[in-house]
């Protein structure tokens, strides 16, 4: 996980304990709270990417663990890659994650272990940030306002190694081949 936190810490360094919360529930959990309705999250994405300028300067990808990343919209965008390819991934791999709730626990404690370190902010801001989180129960969140500000966040996160999977097929079949 070392790996994953340091990627993140470098490609965001106002990365707050807030956002490592995010990072860690998306790792564990994908994006299966937005499956919810299928119709207004792909109306949500077609209405973000409209929105976001395109970007070549941005990875395409940011590896979140093994088999969880985030697509970057800006660098989609740029790239020229269809809409539908995006939202037909999205909505495969927002299927709940098996363990997730243990993922969750095992990327909250290599944090504990990170912050302060590896991570751009300090072991006590985190464990306090942890504490007001976990009392208030297991659910998604927002990025903190600092990260919002500074990045302009547009991605979606579809789990790595189904994207790749996916990848060929869905490049012959959009390009006609």
């Amino acid at each position: 996980m070392d790996a994953f936190l340091r990627e993140q810490a470098a490609l965001h360094p106002c990365m707050q304990p807030r956002d490592a919360l995010k990072m860690c529930y998306q790792a564990a959990f994908g994006a299966e709270h937005l499956l919810r309705d299928p119709g207004a999250a792909a109306a949500y994405l077609r209405d973000e990417l409209s929105a976001c300028p395109a970007d070549p300067g941005q990875p395409l990808t940011e590896a979140l663990s093994p088999d969880t990343c985030r697509v970057n919209l800006a660098a989609w965008k740029s790239a020229g890659l269809p809409e539908a390819w995006l939202g037909e991934m999205f909505l495969r791999s927002c299927a709940p994650r098996q363990n997730g709730g243990e993922r969750f626990l095992r990327f909250l404690e290599a944090v504990d272990a990170a912050a302060g370190s590896l991570l751009p902010f300090s072991r006590a801001d985190w464990q306090s940030e942890k504490r007001a989180y976990l009392a208030q129960g297991v659910r998604p969140v927002h990025h903190s306002e600092a990260y919002r500000a500074a990045e302009r966040p547009a991605y979606r996160g579809p789990a790595s190694s189904r994207w790749t999977a996916a990848a060929p097929a869905e490049k012959r079949r959009w390009r006609g081949i």
